[in-house]
């Protein structure tokens, strides 16, 4: 499921799946639903790094060891295919930097 080009590049054996995409696979094998909370989405540059920091925080980080954007688009087709609920925020009620 991903198969990212960094694979390609003389760093691939650093590259691999964030330990959120293995949690995700596992529940996706194992349970009949699966919802997900806190994963990257289209508007990722809103919020913090991390889901449970109340304020705009840490941004987001994009490291060569994992392919982010194309975590994000393989959870944003899932749930568009309906194999996964993948809770989204929407509109203008964002994070606001204080």
């Amino acid at each position: 499921f991903l198969k990212s080009d960094y694979l390609n590049e003389d760093y691939w054996a650093i590259v691999r799946p964030t330990n959120g995409a293995f949690t995700l696979f596992v529940a996706l094998h194992t349970c009949d639903t699966v919802s997900a909370y806190g994963f990257i989405t289209d508007d990722y540059s809103k919020y913090s790094n991390y889901y449970a920091e109340k304020r705009l925080g840490s941004e987001v980080i994009f490291y060569i060891n994992h392919d982010l954007i194309l975590e994000k688009n393989l959870w944003k087709s899932f749930h568009n295919k309906k194999i996964l609920k993948l809770y989204q925020r929407t509109g203008s009620k964002g994070a606001k930097k204080q």
